[in-house]
């Protein structure tokens, strides 16, 4: 796909931010370190990542000859700002991480007795404000595609009809934000327990919304290249009878 252009910057920034090092615990901190240390090492940045910048140009030059980004039909591709779509992939890592966050999920009310009142709050707010945010931009931000209510051949098409249309406020404003609310506590969590730093988390996640939120359609397959890097760099923890 054209967005894997996002994917390639992500690649060439983890790099940059594997060899850099600040002992600020202030992500805004860290970008300004991080933008020093690229101005002062720009000659080795040139050297080793040339690579990148090659791609980067051909497919700027792409985007020119082509008028766009899109191939083929232009008009059953045009961006929107479709928040869902995130929603819809945080939905898809619950699902296939299911068992190993269950397992975590039961470590962590068992010791939630021994947090104190002041935490105690502080997991509620947090997760009730985030379960809002979802809610609402799912709720007014989530696009049927008319390639997705034509097309009965793809599994979507069902979940679309029997979920979605079915049960528009529900699915929207409840099921699929508070799926979404849990399994980002958990993708997080699997990235910081793998020593992955803030910003690198940052980078991460609007990595994968430059690459999901414009995209009108709801596909499963678009999900493939960010779940796979998901994994890739998560910790894996599995419940002890599996072990």
């Amino acid at each position: 796909r054209q967005t894997n252009i996002i994917w390639i910057f992500f690649t060439a920034s983890s790099l940059i931010l594997s060899r850099y090092q600040s002992r600020s615990e202030s992500v805004l901190e860290q970008i300004k370190d991080l933008i020093k240390f690229v101005f002062l090492q720009r000659f080795w940045l040139l050297k080793d990542l040339w690579s990148f910048l090659v791609v980067f140009i051909c497919f700027v030059m792409f985007v020119l000859w082509n008028g766009g980004i899109v191939l083929g039909d232009k008009t059953s591709h045009q961006p929107k700002f479709h928040f869902a779509q995130i929603t819809w992939f945080l939905c898809t890592c619950m699902l296939f991480n299911f068992p190993r966050w269950m397992s975590d999920m039961y470590s962590f009310s068992r010791n939630i007795h021994r947090a104190n009142s002041k935490k105690l709050l502080g997991y509620f707010s947090t997760f009730l404000l985030t379960f809002f945010v979802f809610s609402i931009a799912t709720y007014y931000f989530c696009y049927d595609h008319p390639f997705l209510q034509s097309d009965n051949r793809h599994y979507t098409f069902y979940i679309w009809k029997n979920l979605v249309r079915k049960y528009p406020f529900f699915s929207k404003a409840i099921l699929l934000p508070f799926t979404a609310t849990i399994s980002s506590f958990f993708f997080v969590k699997s990235l910081l327990d793998a020593k992955k730093s803030w910003l690198w988390i940052c980078l991460f996640s609007v990595c994968i919304g430059m690459t999901l939120i414009p995209s009108h359609l709801f596909e499963p397959r678009y999900f493939v290249i960010p779940y796979l890097l998901f994994e890739v760099h998560a910790k894996q923890t599995y419940p002890k009878w599996i072990e």
